[in-house]
């Protein structure tokens, strides 16, 4: 009985790292994405978001907050970045 377990278990292991390995052979990739926060302004009015990424693509996005608004000689200094 206890042969028998021992033995099922290694089996069932080598399936695993198998299915593993032929998985990465062809390129299947998990890509579990990303999320992250980021305000979009237009001008001097900004609301933040919260944006949902997935094989470098946005998916959704939601706002998290409510509008902000600065003095009328604020000035946005972050630099253009990709969103995912």
């Amino acid at each position: 009985m206890k042969k028998s377990v021992i033995l099922l278990f290694a089996l069932l292991l080598l399936v695993c790292l198998s299915l593993t390995l032929l998985a990465s052979s062809f390129g299947i990739k998990n890509d579990y994405g990303r999320t992250y926060t980021s305000a979009v302004c237009d001008g001097n009015v900004c609301k933040d978001y919260e944006f949902n990424c997935l094989g470098g693509q946005v998916v959704s996005s939601r706002a998290i907050s409510g509008f902000v608004t600065f003095g009328d000689n604020w000035v946005d200094e972050r630099e253009e970045k990709d969103l995912c």
